[in-house]
This record gives structure tokens, sequence and C-alpha cells, in this order.
């Protein structure tokens, strides 16, 4: 009974963590000259809540960049597949 317990609460706690790191695609811009890019972006939240986009705005915000639109959730699966297409936006902020 004991060791059970034990690895339901080991599975519950992986669970957690698999939830706190979430990965999105995203469109930003800058003005004058216009520049566009796009990115991928780990954001430390639940990925099964509605996505909050202000902590995404605000990172990029630092370097100038607006953020246009968040395009999706990128699986961690399918960084590697990505990191040529993001080139230097790929997890840079």
């Amino acid at each position: 009974m004991k060791s059970t317990f034990l690895i339901i609460f080991f599975l519950g706690l992986t669970a957690l963590g698999a939830q706190a790191e979430c990965y999105y695609a995203y469109k930003a811009k800058k003005d004058n000259p216009l520049q566009l890019h796009l990115g991928v972006i780990k954001v430390d939240t639940n990925c099964n809540a509605s996505l909050d986009a202000s902590p995404i705005a605000a990172r990029i915000s630092v370097e100038g960049w607006s953020l246009l639109v968040v395009l999706g959730q990128v699986s961690p699966g399918d960084l590697p597949a990505r990191k040529e297409s993001f080139g230097a936006f790929f997890l840079r902020y």
C-alpha cells in the first residue's frame, strides 16, 4: 500500500513538472525600418490554461520588439525540427 502511494505521488510530481514548461511560436515586429521575425519562447505556466500573452510581449519588448500574434503551442518533441526554421529567435527570450 505504501509503495503504491509513493508511485502515485511521484507520477503526480512528474505530471506537474511536465506542465510547468510550455513552448509557443509567435510573430513579432519592429518599426523604422520594418522588421519581422518568427520565434519560439519557453513560458513557465500551466499548458492547459488559456495563454496570457503579456509575459511573452514583455520579454521580447526588451529589445524593441512588439508581439503581433501567438501562433500556438509547440510540442517539446518538435523543438529540434523547428530550431533551424526559427534561427536566432529560437528560445532567444
